[in-house]
């Protein structure tokens, strides 16, 4: 949650016309992927989508630091592709459109409630309920 709430708030203090289009158009792939029920594109997409958005921050070693994590995430994501996709594309767009707008404490909560609303939905999907968010 941190490092992507990072993410985000440094995407849209650093926020480009180019990086703007760049997410819009991984939104506009995911959203067709969700819509034909492509799951395995989704969880692609997805991962695709938080890259962008950390390479939209500008700091080449958070960029780093997120592709393995991204890597792990992209699997956890693919267990409940299908139930959550939807919500994840309209996450990502909020956040889009946070980004676009210049608001860094938006887009940090926009990052931190999706990466918290993803793994509450993972830790349903396999049994788990969290105690703390931080478990």
């Amino acid at each position: 949650m941190a490092i992507e709430g990072l993410a985000a708030r440094l995407a849209a203090r650093k926020r480009t016309p180019e990086a703007a289009e760049r997410l819009r158009r991984v939104l506009e792939q995911s959203k067709e992927a969700v819509e034909a029920g492509r799951l395995a594109e989704v969880a692609d997409f997805n991962t695709a989508f938080h890259l962008a958005v950390g390479e939209a921050a500008g700091n080449s070693y958070l960029s780093l630091m997120m592709k393995p994590m991204l890597q792990r995430a992209q699997w956890v994501f693919s267990q409940t592709a299908a139930a959550r996709g939807p919500h994840s594309w309209s996450e990502h767009l909020s956040l889009c459109e946070a980004i676009a707008a210049g608001d860094e404490d938006d887009a940090q909560a926009r990052a931190i409630a999706h990466v918290a609303a993803a793994r509450r939905s993972f830790l349903t999907a396999v049994g788990r309920t969290a105690k703390h968010p931080n478990d």
